[in-house]
């Protein structure tokens, strides 16, 4: 509980959408239910493209749970983020987004399961992953379209590997940062949503690719 009242602290002087936040995520979790299927119109890493595409790469925003609520968290500075993809040459796009498998709610607060007897134990549906999938939804992603950088289709090939290997490496969704004192050690770095676009942003970036900024 220290821990993760620390993590609200990065907010504290602009507590309501923190609060609002939390508020919807205990409600979510507290029926206990999956609301949609995590990727469910996802594809697989597209095949190579050539190198000589022209390749568009977008940070894409939405608001925070935009399908249940609209533009509600809006008005409070909270988006789910992503990444878009336009190939020039060919005319396809992609959006790849990171999110939580069963949802952020029950990613954020385990459930405590109770077997009817002294017994309890917790159960916490956390997974992480990645999806890739055809197009980029504007009227979804409607709150921010920037684009970041142009480049080349070998950049894109080496981009869609490291999608696959960086979602092997952050395959549990954790919603906050966790410090061993206020802004002291950082004991657990959260992957979000956002923090998945600024992974992918910082490989471009170390790769020589230049960001418009």
């Amino acid at each position: 509980v220290f821990l993760l009242f620390e993590c609200f602290h990065v907010s504290i002087f602009n507590m309501k959408p923190i609060v609002a936040l939390i508020a919807v995520l205990v409600v979510i979790h507290s029926v206990a239910a999956f609301h949609f299927t995590f990727c469910s119109s996802g594809i697989d890493i597209p095949p190579p493209v050539p190198e000589s595409n022209l390749i568009e790469v977008w940070f894409l925003e939405a608001p925070l749970f935009e399908a249940a609520f609209g533009r509600f968290f809006e008005n409070k500075d909270l988006y789910h983020n992503a990444i878009g993809i336009r190939d020039r040459t060919s005319g396809l796009s992609y959006t790849i987004e990171y999110d939580a498998e069963h949802e952020v709610a029950n990613a954020t607060i385990p459930f405590v399961i109770d077997s009817g007897n002294v017994t309890k134990s917790l159960q916490w549906l956390n997974a992480g992953g990645i999806c890739v999938y055809n197009g980029i939804n504007d009227t979804f992603w409607l709150h921010n379209h920037t684009l970041m950088a142009v480049t080349n289709g070998s950049v894109l090939n080496y981009m869609f590997d490291w999608v696959g290997k960086d979602n092997s490496t952050h395959s549990t969704y954790e919603t906050f940062y966790v410090w061993d004192k206020w802004r002291g050690n950082v004991l657990v770095e959260p992957s979000t949503c956002a923090e998945f676009v600024w992974r992918f942003l910082k490989e471009l970036e170390s790769i020589g690719v230049p960001l418009y900024l």
